[in-house]
């Protein structure tokens, strides 16, 4: 129920129909639950997926627009041929495709082991000085690009197996081995209040909020008649507010 849409909960619970429309529904909800759980809020998303987020994949973006910027300005059509691969649209969905991409062929046009147009031997129409230029500035793109494909090499792992030990943990709580008993449970150091649009392990937040700790489990086991039970279980530490705590 904290997880679901407002829309998704009006749908499911039918009889609400018959007290008032799904806009009357989202206005009193609104109105009187201004902390309402909103169902794509990321309570406490890794610190480690945040910065990718928010930090690494925006420096890599950043960086190759200059790095493309500088090259076009030494040859307009560097990557033209690039552009044209059927595969090109399709691995700019994906940061490191992406980066491996564009890494990979500027080292092959650095390494003279391919040509960014149809026309051939396309340096030699430069002269000695932009040759040396063009050359300096690939070579700096490449180890740009080197570093980046590592890091978001490196955060993509560890996301990819976040997800895994994720769906594993989902699946174990949807169905346990049978006469076993599954208890998950999580330690939230500073939960604010009011909520924040994301919030992770490792935030400190200012005075004018209100953070608390919780202690949250699950237990999934099976009763006498084998049915599947589930105990949520809450403790919320007895100080309120711990930023009065702290000296200021």
């Amino acid at each position: 129920m904290l997880t679901a849409s407002l829309k998704a909960i009006y749908i499911k619970n039918k009889e609400l129909y018959k007290l008032c429309c799904y806009d009357a529904f989202f206005k009193m909800t609104v109105e009187n639950f201004p902390v309402y759980k909103k169902h794509r809020r990321e309570t406490d998303k890794c610190s480690w997926c945040h910065r990718y987020k928010t930090e690494i994949i925006p420096q890599f973006e950043a960086d190759l627009k200059q790095v493309k910027l500088k090259l076009e300005a030494l040859y307009g059509e560097y990557f033209v041929a690039l552009e044209k691969r059927k595969v090109y649209s399709e691995h700019c969905l994906n940061p490191v495709r992406k980066a491996r991409m564009h890494r990979i062929y500027i080292d092959e046009i650095l390494t003279e082991e391919v040509k960014p147009d149809a026309v051939n031997n396309w340096k030699l129409g430069l002269s000695t000085g932009q040759r040396l230029d063009l050359h300096a500035e690939e070579a700096r793109a490449v180890h740009l690009l080197g570093k980046h494909c590592d890091v978001i090499q490196d955060f993509a792992w560890h996301r990819s197996g976040a997800r895994r030990q994720g769906e594993f943990l989902r699946n174990l709580l949807e169905k346990p081995p049978l006469n076993e008993r599954v208890v998950l449970s999580d330690w939230k150091a500073y939960f604010d209040l009011p909520f924040g649009a994301i919030g992770t392990t490792q935030m400190e937040f200012a005075t004018s909020q209100k953070p608390v700790s919780i202690l949250g489990a699950v237990v999934v086991s099976w009763s006498e008649k084998g049915e599947m039970e589930k105990t949520r279980l809450f403790l919320v530490t007895e100080v309120l507010d711990h930023t009065a705590e702290v000296p200021t």
